[in-house]
């Protein structure tokens, strides 16, 4: 049950954004694996397409949600933990999939989502694609916000987001099937 219940609160975010007209880019070929998502936006002023693979788990108090986006311009770490009031232009980060090395870093706000906070680093974005594929459970901490997400359909999702990221004409990229 909560399985659908968070697919059911994707499908409603993503045809949210999509009737939003203050927006940019639109939101195509969603797909969902478990608590995972994988999706393709589009640029509405220069057709790029972006690919974001995503898990989250989400309940009516709060919202907890780790992802890889591939952009032109590389890799980005996707953190979400809750609503945030931030005054800073940066947030630490801890992340841990599975018993595997605790991550402390240092992220960026989204400016159009004081929800997120994003990491471009394309070592890390790779390492973070093997790590959420093979492992059960990612641990997060934004800001004083932590929280988990099972990794529930993580690998089809993962095998998903390579595929669309392969696929990419202006991707300078390669994203191999096993990095790091």
């Amino acid at each position: 049950m909560p399985t659908l219940l968070i697919a059911v609160v994707f499908t409603l975010i993503a045809s949210l954004a999509q009737a939003d007209t203050s927006r940019t880019s639109e939101t195509k070929d969603m797909k969902t694996y478990g608590n995972c998502i994988t999706f393709t936006e589009r640029d509405l002023f220069t057709d790029e397409e972006y690919y974001t693979v995503t898990c989250g788990e989400e309940t009516l108090t709060d919202a907890t949600a780790i992802g890889i986006r591939s952009q032109r311009d590389g890799l980005y770490v996707i953190l979400s933990k809750g609503l945030q009031f931030h005054l800073e232009d940066q947030v630490p980060v801890i992340i841990r999939v599975d018993k595997g090395p605790v991550i402390r870093r240092s992220a960026d706000w989204d400016r159009q989502n004081p929800r997120r906070a994003f990491i471009q680093d394309d070592h890390l974005a790779r390492r973070l694609l093997d790590n959420l594929a093979n492992g059960q459970r990612a641990i997060l901490k934004v800001g004083d916000e932590g929280g988990n997400i099972q990794l529930d359909g993580s690998q089809r999702a993962v095998a998903d987001f390579r595929h669309r990221a392969s696929l990419q004409p202006q991707q300078t990229l390669e994203i191999p099937a096993r990095a790091c």
